[in-house]
């Protein structure tokens, strides 16, 4: 690839082969859009460093960084590497729709915006479109986020010109969560919203959030001091109470998510031990009820049926797009990750799954 690409997909990851996998799918699908991919190897030890050996994609660049240095160091470093006018960012288990940045690029062009953000699917660990949220509106944007974190799905659904990333500082401080940039690029021009959800956010035991409560919530008030004057200039202030609870509630998901997926894989002991830390934090008394399910359960998918039902879908009776399917069609599997939680994977080995998606 000579030319400049329009856009620059950039893909921190750590030891999410299968993830990735997918992930790396979507980048590749997207359609009407010139693009390079640039996936950043934060020091993995599974199968991720001979997914990326595999991949024959010319628009697919490799960054490899041993020892780790986190996920912020890992997008910087991609970041660097970058050469398109625009730079997309894509969370490893995150998923797009085809027409995801040809979209937002046409948005931008049309009202003049040097970023851009779009809706978003909230997909459980069965598969289940569980929530349709729609973007923020762009007038008042700079207010609210000083108030909530309100674009959603971390970076995953953000697209910004480099020049103006670079001119308002880029990511800071060390920091994974986009919060704090998306407060800058506010502050400094209009964003442009697509209200087509163009990105699935996948909740799975392993994500960040749901295992990293502690260093979520520091960051948060990090990002909360640090905007303090703008926020009085605005007339608001951050609701850190209300981000609590929504971390609590994630986690609380994700503990949920943990035992079900156990059970279904059989694992009755670890499906009871992760239920019994859900009713520990929620303190619900349907989290008991689950847990003693477990406990009186003979065989799995009895109690999985009777203890842990699956989040219920979408209100709104939000069908799954024909652009998701492939990728939640089949039952999620719980995998290894760095951090030792288990998590879902997609349906296939790793190795037969980079058949199917890398190739040119």
């Amino acid at each position: 690839m000579t030319s400049r690409p329009e856009v620059s997909v950039v893909i921190p990851t750590k030891n999410r082969a299968d993830f990735l996998s997918d992930a790396l799918q979507t980048a590749l699908a997207q359609e009407k859009v010139d693009i390079e991919v640039i996936v950043v190897d934060d020091g993995s030890d599974d199968e991720t460093p001979a997914l990326l050996a595999a991949a024959a994609d010319p628009r697919i660049r490799t960054i490899r960084l041993d020892p780790s240095r986190g996920q912020c160091a890992a997008r910087n470093a991609g970041i660097e590497a970058a050469r398109g006018r625009w730079l997309a960012f894509l969370d490893d288990d995150d998923l797009w729709a085809p027409s995801k940045l040809r979209q937002q690029l046409d948005e931008a062009e049309r009202t003049g915006a040097t970023w851009a953000y779009c809706g978003v699917l909230l997909v459980s660990p069965e598969g289940d479109v569980v929530r349709v949220q729609g973007p923020p509106d762009p007038d008042g944007l700079l207010t609210a986020l000083l108030g909530s974190n309100v674009v959603q799905a971390g970076a995953s659904t953000v697209i910004v010109e480099a020049a103006r990333y670079h001119a308002v500082g880029g990511f800071q401080d060390g920091l994974s969560n986009p919060w704090d940039l998306c407060i800058r690029l506010a502050a400094d021009g209009r964003a442009a919203a697509v209200h087509d959800a163009l990105v699935a956010y996948r909740r799975h035991p392993g994500t960040r959030i749901a295992g990293s409560r502690g260093p979520a919530l520091a960051e948060a008030r990090h990002i909360a001091a640090k905007h303090r004057h703008l926020a009085l200039e605005h007339g608001t202030e951050f609701d850190l109470d209300h981000y609590r609870r929504w971390l609590d509630s994630e986690r609380l998901r994700g503990l949920r998510s943990l035992a079900t997926l156990r059970l279904a894989r059989g694992q009755r002991f670890g499906a009871f031990t992760a239920q019994l830390k859900a009713f520990a934090v929620g303190l619900e008394l349907r989290d008991l009820r689950r847990l003693l399910g477990i406990a009186a359960a003979g065989r799995a998918k009895a109690a999985l049926r009777r203890a842990v039902p699956r989040e219920k879908p979408s209100p709104q009776g939000e069908a799954i797009p024909d652009w998701l399917a492939p990728y939640v069609e089949n039952p999620v599997d719980v995998r290894r990750s760095s951090s030792s939680t288990e998590m879902p994977g997609t349906a296939g080995t790793t190795s037969e799954r980079a058949k199917t998606t890398l190739k040119p």
